[in-house]
């Protein structure tokens, strides 16, 4: 018998491929664990996220408490130095005899005491009779008499005080800069004889409310005007801490902390917070609490994980 004869395989018919059976197990397996790792790697970007979130903006608001705080101490510094200047022996008739010299020993004494950096005292009329001014390059004081201060809003408040408030705090712009005083007026036997005020730069109060806590502090009068930041300032960080009018009514005429929409300032995100900046019984303006914003680098980065 003759053996069948194999015909050559058709060129137009294509090979059987050959998957092995593990193969077909595994391909669907990985595939489903690559889409459960992108949507745990999601889930856990967006949980870092929300996490940063809630406690970041924990942190910016026990901040502003804190800067709360320290102003409120700062306060009580200045009121109880201001209350024993006035009833310190010896100055009430220094000021009925206009002895700026003689009262300028006794002023100078106490604000190096207390690291005060200026000490005013006026007579009834609001004319100063001994103005003590720290000059830090020199560590000296600089005295300064006889200038009419009756214009002044502070001092006017501090003489027109009654037994219902005894003393006020407010800004006040002098020869070297933006000053925070506290005073009360001078009434021994209940006869007004004239007004003692103690001050601090503005700079030295801004440093006090930052403390060691890492935070950017600006500062704004109550028309909304920036005073002073902690930042290094330029035209594009002064556009950027410029306040928003509704943010700033709300902020200047509530007790609450008002948390606003993140700031960038020289190209990094911050969380913002503003608050009345009282002292004492008076409120001298806002001020805005500035933290860094770690969320949208955790959001890039859960962004990355599932790209």
């Amino acid at each position: 018998m003759s053996e069948p004869v194999q015909s050559p395989p058709d060129p137009q018919t294509p090979a059987t491929r050959f998957i092995s059976l593990r193969w077909r197990f595994l391909s669907p397996l990985a595939f489903v664990l690559i889409i459960v790792a992108m949507t745990g790697a999601y889930l856990l970007a967006t949980r870092l996220s929300r996490g940063l979130d809630e406690a970041e903006t924990n942190m910016l608001l026990q901040t502003v408490q804190s800067a709360a705080q320290r102003a409120s101490e700062r306060y009580e510094q200045q009121r109880s130095e201001a209350v024993r200047l006035a009833f310190t022996r010896g100055i009430p008739e220094a000021i009925a005899a206009e002895q700026a010299r003689s009262l300028a020993q006794s002023l100078e004494t106490i604000a190096a005491a207390a690291g005060l950096d200026s000490i005013i005292v006026t007579g009834p009329d609001g004319v100063e009779v001994a103005g003590l001014v720290h000059i830090p390059s020199q560590d000296d004081f600089a005295l300064s008499t006889a200038t009419d201060l009756s214009d002044e809003p502070l001092i006017q408040r501090v003489l027109a005080a009654d037994e219902a408030s005894t003393d006020s705090s407010g800004l006040m712009q002098t020869a070297d800069g933006l000053m925070v005083y506290t005073g009360v007026p001078i009434q021994p036997d209940e006869q007004l004889v004239g007004a003692a005020l103690v001050g601090q730069r503005l700079e030295n109060i801004l440093a006090a409310l930052q403390g060691t806590a890492g935070a950017d502090i600006a500062l704004y009068d109550s028309d909304g005007q920036m005073l002073l930041a902690s930042f290094a300032l330029d035209d594009e960080t002064l556009s950027a801490l410029t306040v928003d009018g509704a943010v700033f009514r709300q902020a200047s005429t509530t007790a609450a902390v008002i948390v606003a929409a993140q700031t960038q300032i020289n190209d990094l995100p911050y969380r913002t917070a503003y608050a009345p900046l009282d002292y004492g019984d008076s409120r001298l303006g806002i001020m805005a609490v500035f933290l860094p914003n770690s969320v949208p680098y955790a959001t890039e980065a859960g962004r990355q994980m599932t790209a």
